[in-house]
C-alpha cells in the first residue's frame, strides 16, 4: 500500500491570511479549527478557517477548493507574494521519499522537491507529476478527503456523469472509460476516414468517367484539327498558285528610261532658270540706269536757264545749248533702255513658258514613275504573300505531324486512376473490417459489456460499506448503487425515495456515510492511504446530538485504526471539548487572519 503522510503546511498572504505565516503540523488526533472575526463584532464567520482547506488544494492542484478566481487569491491587504508550502512523505513498496511543494502567485511559480532535489519542470508537467505521486485528483480530494457543508456539493446532488466518473476513479475503473474513450475516438476517426475514403473513391470514380470522356473528346478534337490543317494547307497552296499568276514583268528598264528623261528635263529647266535670272539682272540694270538718267535730267531742269547756282553768273547761250543737247541725249538713252527692257521681258516670258512646259513634262514623268513604283510594291507584296503562304504550309505540316505523333496523356492518367480506385476499394474493405472490430470492442468495454460484470462484483463492496456507515450514523435508510452507478434510496418504511425527500439532518448523515465509504474504498481499492481529512462545519450543521455522537465515534475509530489527523472546522466553542489533538485558533483583524495560541487574548 502507498502511504501518503502530510507533515507540515505553511501559508502566507493567501486569501485573508497575511504575511505572518500560519503553520499547521499534521498530527494524529481530532483537531479543531475555530476562531473569531474582530472586524465583524467578534463574529465566528469570515475568520479564514476554510482558507486552510483551500490552501491545501491550491498547494497540491494549483487551485482552491472553492470557486475563487486566481487573481483574487493573493491577500489584497498585505499586497505581498502569496506562498503556500506543504511537506509530505510517500512510502511505496517500503521505499520512502520526502517531498515539498512550494507554490506562489505574483510571481506565479510551482516548485517540487524530492528528497531535497528540485524536480520541477513546467507548471503543467509538475502538476501532472504531483497527481501521479499522490495518486489523487481534485475530484477524489474533494469527495474523499474533505467534507464542506457550504462549499462542497454533496455527492448525491451531482450530475450522474460526475458521480459515475468519481466512483470509477475510486474503483480504478477509469481504464475502461479511457479504453471506451479511445475506442470511441478510434471508431469516430475510422468512420471519418472511411467516409472520407469513400467520398474520395466516389470522386475518383467520377474523375475516371470524366477522363475517359475527355480522352474521347480529345481524340475527336485532334481528328478535327488535322482535317482543318489539311484544308488550310490545300487552301494555301491554291492561293500561292493564284498569287504567282498575278505577278507582273519587271518595270525597271522603263523606269530607268523615264528617269533619264526627267534628268534631261531637269537640266533644261535649270538652263531656263539661268536665262531668266540673267534677264532679270539685265532688266534691273536697265531700270537702274533709267533712274539715274532721269535724275540727271531733273538736275538740268533744276539748274534753270539764267544763273549758275555755283558761281552765280548768268548762263551764256552756248551753255544753254549744251544743257539742252545733253538732256536730249539722256532722253534718247532712256528710250533705248525701255526698248531693251521690253525686248528682254518678251524673251523672259517665252523662256518661262518653256520652263513651265518642261516642268509639266517632268511632273508627268514623275507620276509615271510613281505608278511604276506602286506596281513594283504590289508585286513585292505578292511575293511576300507567296513566301508567307509557303511558311504557313511548312508550319501546317509540322503541326499535322505533331498531332499525328502526339502521345495520349489520358491513357496514363486513366491507368493511374484505375490503380487508385483498386487501392481505395482494398482500403475500404480494411476500414469495414476495422469498424466491425471497433464496434465489438466498444461493446466489450461499455457499461453493457465486461465492465458491467466487473462493476457488479465491486458494487457489493460499495453498497455493503455504505450501508454499514448509514447504520452507524443512524440514518434510517438504505442506499444501493446499480451497475450504472445510479443510486436507489429506501427509507425506514422500505419506500423508494430521492435524496431531496430527506431532511437536512438525514441528508447530512447520508453525505457523511458516502464520505466515509469513499475513504475506505479508496484505501482498500487504490492501496493509497492519506493521513488527514477535513470536515468543515461538521458539528455546526443540522446534525442533532445523536448524529454528532455517531460521527465522533466513527472519527475516533478512524484515528485509532488509521492514525489519521482529523480536522473539524467549527464556529462553536463547545466543539473544542471534543478535541484530542490541536486547537487551531484563528483571529481576523484589519482584514488579516493570523493564528493565536488557544486562550490568548490580544
Amino acid at each position: 500500500m502507498k502511504e501518503v503522510k502530510f507533515h507540515k503546511l505553511t501559508i502566507k498572504n493567501f486569501l485573508s491570511i497575511g504575511n505572518e505565516p500560519i503553520v499547521i503540523d499534521f498530527k494524529q488526533g481530532l483537531n479543531i479549527i475555530t476562531g473569531i472575526n474582530k472586524d465583524k463584532e467578534d463574529s465566528k464567520n469570515g475568520v479564514g478557517k476554510s482558507t486552510i482547506v483551500d490552501s491545501i488544494s491550491f498547494a497540491i492542484f494549483g487551485s482552491p477548493l472553492r470557486d475563487i478566481r486566481i487573481e483574487n487569491i493573493p491577500n489584497w491587504k498585505t499586497n505581498k507574494t502569496c506562498e503556500v508550502s506543504i511537506e509530505f512523505t510517500v512510502v511505496d513498496d517500503y521505499i520512502e521519499n520526502k517531498y515539498r511543494i512550494n507554490r506562489s502567485l505574483d510571481p506565479s511559480r510551482v516548485q517540487l522537491y524530492e528528497n531535497g532535489e528540485n524536480i520541477s519542470r513546467t507548471a503543467a508537467k509538475t502538476n501532472s507529476k504531483l497527481k501521479k505521486i499522490l495518486g489523487t485528483t481534485p475530484e477524489l480530494f474533494e469527495q474523499s478527503t474533505t467534507m464542506s457543508i457550504n462549499q462542497t456539493e454533496p455527492f448525491l446532488k451531482k450530475r450522474p456523469g460526475v458521480k459515475r466518473k468519481f466512483i470509477e476513479g475510486i474503483f480504478k475503473l477509469t481504464v475502461f472509460s479511457e479504453m471506451l474513450g479511445i475506442i470511441r475516438h478510434d471508431l469516430s476517426e475510422t468512420k471519418r476516414k472511411f467516409h472520407l475514403e469513400k467520398t474520395k473513391l466516389e470522386e475518383i470514380q467520377k474523375s475516371l468517367v470524366l477522363y475517359k470522356k475527355q480522352q474521347t473528346e480529345h481524340a475527336n478534337r485532334r481528328k478535327e484539327r488535322i482535317q482543318e490543317l489539311e484544308q488550310r494547307r490545300v487552301d494555301s497552296a491554291k492561293e500561292i498558285k493564284e498569287l504567282k499568276a498575278q505577278l507582273l514583268e519587271s518595270n525597271e528598264p522603263k523606269k530607268l528610261q523615264l528617269e533619264q528623261q526627267i534628268e534631261k528635263l531637269h537640266k533644261k529647266e535649270q538652263e531656263y532658270e539661268a536665262q531668266i535670272r540673267e534677264s532679270l539682272q539685265v532688266n534691273t540694270a536697265a531700270q537702274t540706269s533709267i533712274l539715274t538718267l532721269r535724275e540727271k535730267i531733273q538736275e538740268i531742269d533744276d539748274i534753270g536757264d539764267t544763273v549758275c547756282i555755283t558761281c552765280k553768273r548768268p548762263f551764256e547761250q552756248n551753255d544753254k545749248d549744251r544743257f539742252l543737247k545733253q538732256k536730249e541725249e539722256y532722253a534718247g538713252s532712256i528710250q533705248d533702255l525701255n526698248d531693251q527692257i521690253d525686248t528682254i521681258t518678251k524673251e523672259q516670258k517665252q523662256i518661262e513658258s518653256l520652263r513651265a512646259l518642261c516642268k509639266s513634262e517632268s511632273e508627268n514623268i514623275i507620276h509615271q514613275i510613281h505608278q511604276l513604283d506602286i506596281l513594283e510594291t504590289e508585286s513585292e507584296n505578292i511575293k511576300q504573300r507567296i513566301l508567307q503562304r509557303g511558311q504557313w504550309i511548312k508550319q501546317i505540316e509540322v503541326d499535322i505531324s505533331s498531332l499525328q505523333t502526339e502521345k495520349d496523356t489520358y491513357t496514363d492518367i486513366i491507368q493511374d486512376t484505375t490503380k487508385r480506385i483498386n487501392a481505395l476499394n482494398t482500403k475500404q474493405g480494411e476500414f469495414e473490417q476495422l469498424l466491425d472490430v471497433l464496434d465489438i470492442s466498444k461493446f466489450v468495454v461499455s457499461e453493457e459489456g465486461v465492465r458491467s460484470f466487473i462493476v457488479k462484483k465491486m458494487l457489493k463492496m460499495l453498497n455493503t460499506r455504505l450501508n454499514y456507515y448509514l447504520k452507524k450514523l443512524d440514518a434510517n435508510c438504505i442506499c444501493t448503487f446499480d451497475e450504472y452507478f445510479e443510486e436507489s434510496i429506501f427509507n425506514q418504511k422500505g419506500r423508494l425515495c430521492s435524496y431531496a425527500n430527506f431532511s437536512d439532518g438525514e441528508r447530512k448523515r447520508i453525505d457523511l456515510a458516502m464520505l466515509f465509504t469513499f475513504l475506505d474504498i479508496r484505501r482498500l481499492q487504490s492501496n493509497i492511504s492519506v493521513n488527514f481529512s477535513f470536515y468543515d462545519e461538521l458539528l455546526d450543521s443540522s446534525l442533532d446530538s445523536k448524529g454528532i455522537e455517531c460521527v465522533l465515534e466513527i472519527l475516533k475509530d478512524r484515528i485509532s485504526q488509521y492514525g489519521e489527523a482529523v480536522y473539524i472546522i467549527s464556529h462553536k466553542n463547545e466543539a473544542i471539548k471534543h478535541a484530542t489533538g490541536e486547537i487551531i485558533y484563528l483571529e481576523k483583524q484589519n482584514e488579516v487572519t493570523r493564528r493565536l495560541e488557544y486562550g490568548t487574548t490580544v
